[in-house]
């Protein structure tokens, strides 16, 4: 689906480019992984711009974005976001995030809370990606994170080594830079957002894909334990089929729709009951490493000859193939 681009410039004199389509209440869209151009979400926009306005904004350093030297981390992102969002003059907002998408959701609200936003969409990720070894195992198990920090640094390195986000390069751009993507990916694995998430003030869904390995089902409902007033729904599909299917689209829709009403009565509720997360915890239960898994894929690609373990060679296939 072709889409025609617009350009912003943020604070930092960085272009970023958009997609603005449609009419009616706004979804503003931030690219997940570790950033990509505004097209990641095209099911999603041809479906939602039907009855919504929905903004894709691509992140610095990919598709036909500015390639600065600096700003790869999810606060500098979560800026940018704004700066779009003010320069557009959008208000109740309502803001998108999907796997590390939602990492600069969340870096949005920390720094500017509800400031032109009135929602929140946290889809399919952990509220951290990486435990660390002295957090108790109860506390791992709960934050749905699925690596150590040396699992994650390795995976991001992999990651940027092997150019596998080239594909977030458009045809006739500059070539993305895996250094940056390394940063990129590094700054998502250094945030815990749990301490935030109780701090949410604003009617906020999560959305988790019922056969997801991205985090974990618990994870997911301790967040939506720990965000008071939320919603959980767990849709059909693994961590990229959930995102295309019809169900996220109508999860979407009734809470944009209703998320306000339903919000006011679920909070006071919420926030009158101080019990605890009661979740059955085995003390024996494994804890899943996505990120391991990750990064056997990346190297039975490698050896199969998908992916050249040349980063200029790999970014020049994906070009002549586009």
């Amino acid at each position: 689906m072709a889409h025609q681009k617009h350009f912003v410039t943020t604070s930092d004199n960085v272009k970023l480019e958009y997609i603005d389509t449609g009419e009616g209440p706004v979804i503003v869209m931030i690219p997940g992984g570790v950033g990509g151009p505004p097209e990641m979400y095209d099911s999603l926009i041809e479906n939602l711009s039907r009855d919504h306005r929905t903004v894709s904004v691509g992140s610095r350093g990919t598709g036909l974005s500015g390639r600065p030297d600096w700003g790869f981390n999810v606060f500098r992102h979560a800026r940018d976001i704004y700066d779009t969002i003010t320069a557009l003059d959008l208000d109740d907002v309502t803001l998108f995030g999907y796997s590390g998408g939602q990492d600069i959701v969340l870096a949005y609200y920390e720094i500017f809370r509800g400031e032109r936003v009135s929602k929140l969409i946290l889809g399919d990720n952990p509220p951290a990606n990486v435990f660390h070894p002295k957090w108790s195992r109860e506390r791992i198990l709960n934050s749905g994170s699925y690596a150590t920090p040396e699992q994650w640094y390795t995976f991001c390195q992999m990651v940027g080594d092997t150019s596998l986000f080239a594909l977030q390069t458009s045809k006739g751009a500059e070539a993305v830079n895996g250094d940056h993507m390394i940063d990129m990916c590094v700054s998502h694995g250094g945030q815990d957002w749990m301490g935030l998430c109780g701090s949410i003030e604003i009617p906020s869904l999560i959305i988790r894909g019922n056969t997801s390995n991205n985090g974990t089902e618990r994870g997911a409902k301790w967040m939506n334990w720990a965000i008071k007033g939320s919603r959980l729904a767990i849709i059909e599909g693994d961590h990229m089929t959930a995102m295309q299917g019809d169900g996220i689209n109508d999860v979407i829709r009734d809470f944009i729709a209703t998320g306000d009403k339903s919000f006011e009565a679920d909070r006071s509720a919420a926030l009158s009951d101080t019990a605890p997360f009661d979740e059955p915890f085995d003390e024996d239960a494994p804890i899943k490493s996505c990120a391991g898994s990750d990064l056997e894929m990346l190297e039975q690609m490698i050896a199969s000859g998908q992916l050249p373990g040349n980063p200029m060679e790999y970014v020049q296939s994906t070009r002549d193939s586009a």
